[in-house]
């Protein structure tokens, strides 16, 4: 697949909110995607955000799914 197929979705602060919102996509069965997400091992740091990319036909439902979860659940 080509990275401009891609589409970011939403950006988050930590990694552990990036990988919740992986596996709440996944379980949903979309494919999904992160940015950065090896970054913080060779530079640790709060300056960058996580950004959590899906298919372009995947936007809608990606979001909604995002979307029916609490705030903190993300």
């Amino acid at each position: 697949m080509d990275s401009k197929d891609l589409t970011v979705i939403r950006r988050f602060g930590s990694e552990v909110e990036l990988r919740m919102a992986q596996a709440l996509l996944r379980s949903a069965e979309i494919e999904c995607f992160a940015t950065n997400e090896y970054t913080s091992w060779v530079m640790p740091t709060s300056a960058f955000s996580f950004g959590l990319c899906v298919k372009a036909e995947d936007v809608r439902h990606a979001l909604d799914v995002l979307d029916s979860q609490p705030a903190e659940n993300l």
